[in-house]
């Protein structure tokens, strides 16, 4: 009697739990040189890689991750969109939760997997995420979890092999990558008061080239705002309308703007088979600036996780991935036997800027290909064009993320909230991009965890920071505000801890007091009903004026917690709020963790 789909895949999940329910890590962490991409570049290692090794769990492990620092910095490892339940000394920021991890000396994150779906582990100390260090983390399904898969409608044979091809995923790892190490970086900007750099190349999995595009094929995708673009691609630093405070643009690095020398290293290749019928990504935007673009020529694909929570599947072709979230897509392999282009593109001004990997149905190409794939395959019916636009006549459909729902259907917490909170996100010059006016400073290296020391969060501007009782609903309201010319992007805001309900945005400053009272007043744009779930939240871009963006979740896991702008450059000018969740009811803290400094 042949067993039912429901019940095969229960036990193959079933046997992977009882495999390990203690799942062990040790991460070794130097620095070395690398030429991901043709050009010399010191780098952070994790085992000898960047990024470093997938770290895969299933929900209901137990993860203990031993990071050893052999570098020449303080480090820490953060854990992206991992609620560290009651494990809140493992959420890897420094002076929050934790003293750095000091060159020679090793930590022990340990956390129990409550969640399912894509994530990654990067550090959270100075810029040194730009310089490598960061990898992917993928959590299981249990046996009890329900796959929004199975809402395919797919046949039986056909959903079998889709959630085959879920349990074990292609990890893609897509960011925006510079020469220059991120210390160099920091110094260029005060050195010349311009916060807007030109980027190298987009690496997928640490892989890519330089491209210098045909200037005259990218024209007609130059925006009128920025006029002409230097061999890079790049708008010029003198421009007034990317550069609105100026700064010393006659002094700026050349390399950083202007040099551009093309190379034709190898690129990520994703070999599958076509009687798989599907493949899964898990595609994490792990860079530092730009949001990116992902498409695979004449592919469509099912997108069913957000922020690694399970969402009703959608079906599209282009996807857009702001910086710090992640997505889990399905993409039926219903195409002639072929090589394919895998495009991701940054979809920002001030640079045009693609990279590109490959999806290969046969092995006849990597047979003949001596050092590996150096070329992109023939465009078969691209979706979108070198600047990320989508190109009309592909009749490509992109993916909205305001639209998507939880799966399993869920609303968040009715009524008014027990705590608004109210930011304003401003920029003030070149270089400061604050929460409420006031740029978060950075802390000493040796500064006392505010974990272990809550009362020293008083030595801080009050406008950092705030404090609610475990159990609050808690409303967020982020009100994006221009100051003279200063426009703003998209801001990726992302909120450690438990997940929050993405509940809508609006132009304009908020219509209300609370958010309870806007949806009384049934304020355009605000969803109670089914919001999306989300740790990342994209603010609208802002122009002129104001814009606003609100969230709400119940506060039910004690944690000194962190939300902040993940463009780094945004960070490092100090865009963080601090906020002291249920200390009340905070766990007691290990010794190992009270006494490690």
């Amino acid at each position: 009697m042949r067993m039912s789909l429901r019940l095969l895949v229960g036990a193959l999940l079933a046997a992977a739990v009882s495999r390990a329910a203690l799942v062990e890590y040790d991460l070794v962490i130097t620095q070395g040189t690398v030429k991901k991409d043709g050009q010399s570049k010191r780098s952070w290692l994790i085992n000898g890689q960047s990024p470093g090794p997938a770290v895969v769990a299933t929900k209901g492990d137990t993860v203990n991750v031993r990071v050893l620092n052999l570098g020449s910095e303080n480090i820490t490892i953060h854990w992206h969109g991992i609620e560290q339940f009651l494990t809140p000394w493992s959420d890897g920021v420094p002076g929050l939760t934790q003293f750095p991890i000091r060159p020679t000396k090793s930590f022990t994150y340990n956390f129990k997997v409550t969640q399912t779906g894509a994530y990654w582990y990067h550090s959270h100390h100075h810029m040194q995420m730009v310089d490598g260090l960061q990898g992917p983390v993928f959590l299981k399904p249990d046996s009890h979890t329900v796959s929004s898969l199975t809402t395919l409608g797919l046949s039986r044979a056909d959903e079998e092999k889709a959630l085959r091809a879920e349990l074990n995923p292609r990890f893609l790892s897509a960011y925006d990558n510079v020469h220059k190490p991120g210390n160099y970086l920091i110094n260029e900007w005060k050195r010349t008061g311009i916060e807007q750099l030109c980027l190298d190349d987009i690496l997928v999995n640490g892989k890519g080239q330089v491209v210098c595009p045909d200037l005259d094929e990218i024209a007609p995708l130059i925006p009128p705002a920025v006029g002409k673009v230097t061999k890079r691609g790049c708008a010029y630093p003198d421009n007034a309308n990317l550069q609105p405070f100026g700064g010393n643009a006659s002094d700026v690095d050349p390399d950083l703007w202007y040099n551009c020398v093309p190379t034709k290293t190898p690129l990520e290749v994703f070999k599958v088979s076509a009687s798989d019928k599907f493949a899964a990504f898990n595609i994490v935007n792990s860079g530092t600036t730009w949001e990116l673009r992902v498409s695979i020529d004449s592919h469509s694909f099912w997108v069913f996780t957000a922020d690694g929570a399970y969402i009703s599947p959608v079906k599209v072709n282009v996807i857009t991935i702001p910086v710090g979230e992640r997505f889990q897509i399905l993409v039926p392999l219903d195409q002639k036997p072929d090589d394919y282009t895998i495009r991701v593109a940054a979809k920002a001004m001030p640079q045009l800027l693609s990279g590109y990997a490959v999806l290969s149905y046969k092995k006849a190409l990597l047979e003949i290909s001596i050092g590996g794939v150096t070329s992109a395959p023939a465009a078969k019916h691209p979706f979108i064009d070198y600047g990320g636009n989508v190109i009309k006549e592909s009749n490509a459909v992109l993916f909205d993320p305001t639209t998507i729902r939880p799966f399993p259907a869920q609303a968040p917490p009715s009524g008014p909230a027990d705590v608004t909170i109210r930011i304003s996100l401003q920029r003030s010059d070149a270089l400061t991009w604050t929460m409420n006016g006031v740029p978060l400073p950075a802390l000493p290296e040796q500064f006392k965890p505010l974990l272990l020391d809550p009362q020293a969060v008083s030595t801080l501007n009050p406008a950092l920071y705030t404090s609610f009782k475990n159990g609050s609903i808690v409303d967020i309201i982020l009100e994006t505000k221009v100051l003279g010319r200063a426009s703003h992007p998209a801001h990726p805001i992302h909120k450690h801890n438990t997940k929050a309900f993405f509940l809508g945005t609006g132009t304009g400053p908020f219509p209300a007091a609370t958010v309870w009272e806007a949806w009384q007043r049934n304020v355009t744009g605000l969803n109670l009903v089914n919001p999306p779930l989300r740790d990342d939240f994209n603010t609208p871009p802002t122009k002129e004026n104001m814009n606003w963006a609100a969230i709400r979740f119940q506060s039910v896991n004690p944690m000194v917690t962190i939300m902040h702008c993940h463009i780094d450059p945004h960070l490092a000018g100090g865009m963080s709020f601090i906020m002291m969740e249920g200390l009340e009811a905070l766990p007691s803290i290990p010794t190992y963790y009270k006494d490690f400094h």
